[in-house]
């Protein structure tokens, strides 16, 4: 199966079900895959950003990271970050070389980070 989630598995032998048929499976998202994983502005994942993000100097702007496995399953607990997954954001100014600012997310504490 590719959609996460509950399956029943039907075996049957001769038309007849075997003993404790169907057979309730539970599949969980893939690995994260960094194509089908976006950013959005806000907890609206309708809003996928790519390419230039416009934000305005002096103001703050919150991003959230969506991640998703190769099938479009949503690979999040109930924070909505990916269990197993750290994602490096850095902020480079076009034509810059070091970063302005830099983070790890899911951060280690709550808090604003530069």
């Amino acid at each position: 199966p590719t959609a996460r989630g509950m399956h029943n598995v039907y075996v049957t032998l001769g038309g007849q079900d075997l003993f404790g048929s169907p057979y309730t499976m539970l599949v969980a998202a893939g690995a994260t895959d960094p194509a089908s994983t976006y950013l959005a502005f806000s907890a609206d994942p309708s809003t996928p950003l790519r390419g230039t993000i416009p934000l305005t100097a002096g103001v703050q702007a919150d991003l959230a990271v969506y991640p998703f496995d190769q099938f479009g399953n949503a690979q999040a607990d109930a924070n909505g970050f990916a269990v197993q997954d750290q994602f490096l954001l850095s902020l480079v100014g076009v034509g810059e070389s070091r970063p302005t600012v830099e983070g790890v997310f899911p951060a280690p504490a709550e808090g604003r980070y530069t």
